[in-house]
């Protein structure tokens, strides 16, 4: 009598990591004046599974990160160097000025997997019993060569910590052709670059 050997289950960070990847290979969509005021809308139908299956993975985030792309309080800073950072507005920012000293700006950089805000740090520091899950086999398959992009970057363990303003700048920017033109887009230097980041 022959066993067989289970397969294991991918987790859900292997998901998500492929639920994003399949967004990004998307069509484009048909160019317009400007963008609409749902994101979802340029989404086929037959693709909406996707979208709902990265809700239910992160309840309380993924909606909300849409909604903040969707009032335009994603801002990518890039300097002449190529490199960028994002500032995401609180939507309760929206009737005060650029920056303010209430913390209503979060800096967020996609690349070290971080966020300035509370929520981000609570899910990064609030359960310390985190197991890490074995790395073995874990990269996925990336579009371009080199591209060995997966959710949560080099964090180790089975459930990358996230929160609203981290999600909607990873959507925007892995999936560019569909939500990047959400983002506002600033060229600086590099000196001041620097200086919004220790404001």
């Amino acid at each position: 009598m022959t066993t067989q050997e289970s397969t294991p289950l991918p987790s859900p960070r292997q998901i998500i990591t492929s639920l994003v990847n399949q967004i990004k290979c998307l069509p484009p969509p048909s160019p317009t004046a400007s963008p609409p005021s749902n994101p979802l809308k340029t989404v086929p139908a037959s693709a909406r599974q996707l979208f709902m299956s990265l809700h239910c993975l992160l309840p309380s985030a993924f909606l909300p990160a849409l909604d903040l792309l969707d009032k335009s309080l994603v801002t990518r800073y890039t300097a002449g160097s190529g490199r960028s950072v994002y500032y995401v507005k609180s939507t309760q920012s929206l009737s005060r000025g650029k920056f303010s000293a209430s913390g209503s700006v979060y800096e967020v950089r996609t690349k070290a997997w971080s966020c300035s805000c509370s929520g981000f740090a609570f899910a990064a520091f609030g359960g310390l019993g985190i197991r890490e899950e074995d790395e073995q086999g874990v990269e996925e398959e990336g579009e371009g060569e080199g591209d060995m992009w997966r959710w949560g970057g080099m964090i180790r363990g089975g459930s990358p910590p996230v929160c609203k303003h981290l999600v909607a700048c990873v959507l925007a920017e892995r999936c560019s052709e569909m939500l990047g033109r959400y983002v506002i887009e600033k060229r600086v230097g590099l000196e001041e670059l620097v200086e919004m980041a220790v404001l």
